[in-house]
């Protein structure tokens, strides 16, 4: 059929059937990958209400034209000079009437900041306009791997907006050292492991669809961590894994996303792949050869880690040495940039270095203040807590620190900062507990950040008054809500808001646009996050109960008891080693009456409130549900059942400790006192999250085995990121001790200390470590289990279950029998 009879025939369908013509008109400058993805998602929702027509150059009619990059009617509409007005990645778009129709147009400006994206053709800028317009239309993207379609597209019949970043560097860090929905995927493996091609092949969709999410939150940098392992090192060095990683870098460069590497030189921990594999005098050839391997993977920037763990390290002279050969040679050979991550540990020191400042021995973690210029620094947060939060994490009581090193660096040399919106392990996602307190700190952290810039407190001496670059964010896990805090933390680093002074008005903007997918639920679902927000702000960070704070938060935060404690939480307790997260009085230590804080005047009340809290903002979100739109029906339902499990997790740990209080308030006479009614409680909390969880389940957005199984994967980790969740095995962990009161740290132990630690075969401690070096930790291992033998504490303690364990554990819910009639 020849275009005029199209066009006749399209015109006698349009006037019988009342259907309009919806033109979409792409330039040259829109690349084919994301300009088929929109024709995609918008006939799969159009297709009913319009006659679509895409990129036909012969095609000049229709009643609406959606015109993207350098079209004639896009060019007619907006002008070159208001592009380069706008700088780097800005885009307009605006609609306009011409010649009776509807037109909507939509330019941007290409990536021109330096070592952003090392390649391409792709105008970022024009897709950042073009996915701004869809979400106009009803599009959300929200979930990384899963965009919310609507009903219907809505045509917007005025719209003039355009925005440019506020800093230049907006990147992601997929945290793979962790067992992620994309771990497998981006270190090369299939379903089946490292040799399935077809496997591998299969999951590159996943890919398209995130990095679509990247663009839809306005994101220009990737990266993820690159591991090896024993079982697997031929496969890890191969050519062929090359190949894989450079289809994926190929793959980002199509969306015009700069895709980079964290490759750590010499920390072992967690199957990473590591640049120096050998002591022996060949460090900085090793280093080199590395580099090139990774260069001709295809990435664009490298990041490396310092020390041989985040709480072991060698000399800081050789560490210097190795940072800079590693950046030095990067920059000189490929052009391409170096960063570090500047941990928040604490308790190392630099000899003979001095912290510029203070004038005291340097924290080891600052080390990078003394490297080449061409090295970039990450300053590094964990958790939620903000830069001004007490944070009683890591061996610290905050992160003061980190803000003073960021500003001492800032014009210096590149500062990305580098904060967390899930930290797994056990405090949060897998649990699981849902904490919007992520979005609110890494918010509020960028808004301080900007208004330190203002200030003129970022960078010294000649370099006084600078900016940072951007923001790389910690990702670990988008099930449970999360994706909430990854998404209001991705559109802060474009747009903190500044102009608006007000911390909570600002983030009640941000939700409302966010949320505006679920209809009439946007406003009370967003009020409702607020409340929540503003709960576990006062109970988890500050421990505070009607107004008051408690005279030290240690042991007296609400985050200290509602995350989930493993084994190797209760051993950094019981040795005063570092703690990575907060710690507690355990339910062990209720039964010591000398144990401190007292727990009816100083852990009670904040149990108390997270409870009646958590439960009361829980049955007022579920109210919610008969106002959301059908579009966003899986969004709220996945809130509501993310939220009502953390009120859940809250009531049975308030229920726990209650029930030893009672046996313990009691014991002079004998009786129980309502010690079992407060543990038949408990039980219901965990038996109703047992429901929660196998209905979540279903909304995940990968196989339910990949994330939540027990298996062997890339990590050091034989279970996927949310098994601990389908297994509930922190809730059931503290009810065995409530029940059984187990003396053994190793108690319901799931993990395999070595392997996370130091990787797959022998463990032979570094000599430069004192008094340990050259201590073989593997055989020690062995010999220790040998003699204690193999049903005792240490096996338990010092290894994993060879099978996926199975809970109530010992047939835990037939004991005690004084609670077996509640």
């Amino acid at each position: 059929m020849n275009k005029k009879c199209l066009l006749l025939a399209l015109f006698c369908i349009t006037f019988c059937f009342g259907k309009e013509t919806l033109l979409l008109d792409f330039g040259k400058n829109f690349h084919s990958v994301p300009k088929e993805r929109i024709e995609k998602l918008i006939s799969s929702v159009g297709q009913d209400q319009f006659y679509i027509v895409s990129d036909d150059p012969q095609f000049t009619d229709g009643d609406i034209v959606l015109s993207f990059g350098n079209t004639h009617y896009a060019q007619q509409i907006i002008t070159q000079h208001e592009l380069d007005t706008l700088g780097s990645e800005g885009f307009v778009v605006r609609s306009q009437q011409i010649d009776n129709k509807l037109v909507i147009a939509v330019r941007g400006n290409h990536n021109t900041e330096k070592n952003v994206c090392a390649s391409g053709d792709t105008n970022i800028g024009l897709l950042y306009g073009a996915y701004s317009l869809l979400q106009q239309m009803g599009f959300a993207f929200l979930h990384p791997l899963e965009p919310t379609l609507p009903t219907k597209l809505t045509i917007p019949q005025t719209i003039d907006s355009q925005e440019k970043p506020y800093w230049p560097i907006r990147a992601w860090h997929l945290h793979t050292q962790h067992p992620l929905e994309l771990t497998d995927m981006l270190n090369g493996w299939g379903p089946q492991g490292p040799q399935d091609r077809q496997g591998w092949e299969q999951t590159l969709p996943e890919w398209d669809v995130f990095l679509e999410w990247m663009i839809a939150n306005k994101q220009n940098r990737v990266e993820w961590v690159l591991l090896m392992a024993k079982t697997w090192q031929q496969f890890a060095d191969s050519r062929e894994r090359q190949e894989r990683l450079h289809t994926l870098v190929d793959m980002g460069h199509n969306w015009g996303i700069a895709v980079g590497i964290d490759a750590p030189i010499i920390l072992r921990q967690q199957h990473s792949w590591l640049m120096v594999r050998q002591l022996d005098g060949t460090e900085i050839q090793q280093i080199h050869k590395a580099i090139d391997w990774l260069h001709e993977a295809g990435f664009d920037y490298f990041e490396i880690e310092m020390g041989f763990s985040e709480f072991t390290h060698p000399s800081p002279q050789k560490m210097l040495s190795w940072m800079d050969a590693a950046s030095t040679y990067a920059e000189n050979t490929y052009q391409k940039r170096t960063y570090v991550k500047v941990h928040c540990s604490q308790h190392q020191k630099a000899e003979g270095y001095k912290d510029p400042e203070t004038g005291e021995e340097l924290n080891f973690n600052f080390l990078p203040y003394y490297a080449d210029k061409s090295m970039g620094v990450l300053p590094h947060s964990v958790q939620f807590y903000s830069l001004t939060d007490p944070a009683p994490t890591y061996g610290g009581k905050d992160f003061s620190e980190i803000r003073r090193y960021m500003q001492m660096e800032a014009g210096k040399r590149e500062v990305v900062w580098y904060p967390e919106t899930a930290y797994w392990v056990s405090f949060d996602i897998n649990v699981p507990i849902f904490l919007p307190i992520y979005s609110d700190r890494r918010f509020f952290d960028l808004r301080l950040i900007a208004q330190d810039e203002i200030q003129g407190k970022m960078g010294r001496g000649a370099h006084a008054g600078s900016r940072i670059q951007g923001q790389v964010n910690f990702s670990s896990g988008w099930e449970w809500g999360y994706w909430l805090n990854d998404v209001v933390t991705a559109r802060a680093v474009w747009n903190p808001m500044i102009e608006e002074t007000d911390h909570k008005t600002a983030l009640r903007k941000l939700l409302n646009d966010i949320f505006s997918t679920l209809g009439d639920g946007s406003t009370p679902v967003t009020e409702t996050i607020m409340e929540l927000i503003q709960q576990q702000e006062d109970l988890l960070i500050f421990g505070k109960v009607n107004g008051k704070s408690p005279k030290s938060i240690e042991k007296r935060n609400g985050t200290a008891y509602i995350q989930g404690y493993d084994t190797w939480m209760d051993m950094s307790n019981l040795t005063n080693a570092v703690v990575v997260c907060p710690s507690k009085k355990g339910l062990i230590d209720m039964r010591n009456p000398i144990d401190e804080p007292p727990y009816d005047a100083e852990v009670k009340p904040v149990l108390r409130a997270m409870d009646e809290k958590f439960n009361a903002v829980a049955d007022e979100f579920s109210m919610i549900s008969g106002s959301v739109a059908t579009s966003g029906r899986k969004i709220f339902d996945e809130l509501n059942d993310a939220i009502r499990i953390t009120a859940l997790r809250a009531k049975q740990v308030h229920n726990l400790y209650e029930t030893v209080d009672e046996i313990m308030d009691n014991s002079w006479n004998g009786t129980l006192g309502k010690a079992p009614q407060r543990l038949a409680e408990a039980r219901r909390c965990l038996d109703k999250a047992q429901v929660i969880v196998r209905r979540q389940e279903t909304r995940y957005r990968v196989d339910l085995n990949r994330i939540a199984g027990w298996r062997y994967n890339p990590t050091a980790y034989n279970y996927g990121y949310l098994w601990t969740a389908h297994s509930l095995v922190y809730w059931w962990r503290d009810e065995g001790k409530v029940v059984d009161q187990p003396a053994s740290p190793g108690y319901l132990n799931f993990i395999d200390p070595i392997n996370v630690a130091n990787g797959e075969g022998e463990w032979v401690i570094d000599d430069e470590i004192p008094i340990i070096g050259g201590l073989n930790i593997t055989q020690l291992r062995k010999e220790l289990i040998k003699a204690f033998g193999n049903d005792s504490f240490l096996k338990e303690l010092l290894t994993r279950p060879k099978e996926e364990p199975q809970y109530p554990q010992n047939d835990l819910r037939t004991r005690p029998e004084w609670c077996q009639d509640w």
